[in-house]
């Protein structure tokens, strides 16, 4: 939340809104939507990039492909399952590795409420990812201030010279 609002307005720079089946909440700003909807948003076409993770559905909207095509850099907050899906969606594309020590990931897990698991989790997230799979690495153990403007940057790196 803290790039996507310094990146917010930036003409050359869109955040997308994931669509997921689990109610939104403080955490996170998500189009929220039941099974039976997801489902036929998915046969409608409504997603350009859509994945399973945590027992959860989620999608990326289509309209992502034509800010693409329009030459914008597009963040979206993706998932390691759905790394390799959009590497052969998006030909040009950056993955970049937003974590934290183990501990902390689990008292950032554990603080949404949500995950009965955490451990599982952890293992399950944690062996499915090596830090050479993406293009740039950000530890963010510290204060989220710090990660943030490292994202920023990065993204401001990808952009075409004077966008």
């Amino acid at each position: 939340r803290l790039a996507a609002g310094e990146l917010d307005g930036h003409p050359a720079v869109r955040v997308a809104r994931r669509i997921i089946t689990r109610a939104s909440s403080t955490h996170e700003d998500h189009g929220s939507v039941d099974d039976a909807r997801f489902e036929a948003m998915s046969a409608d076409g409504a997603f350009c990039l859509e994945w399973s993770a945590h027992g959860l559905r989620y999608g990326i909207p289509r309209e992502v492909e034509d800010d693409v095509r329009l030459g914008a850099v597009v963040i979206c907050n993706g998932s390691r399952a759905a790394a390799a899906l959009m590497r052969r969606r998006f030909v040009q594309s950056a993955i970049v590795l937003i974590t934290a020590r183990r501990e902390i990931l689990a008292e950032r897990i554990a603080s949404r409420g949500r995950d009965d698991s955490i451990a599982a989790r952890l293992d399950r997230d944690l062996a499915n990812w090596a830090a050479d799979d993406a293009d740039h690495v950000i530890d963010n153990s510290g204060e989220l201030a710090g990660a943030a403007a490292e994202l920023v940057a990065y993204v401001k790196s990808l952009l075409p010279a004077g966008a």
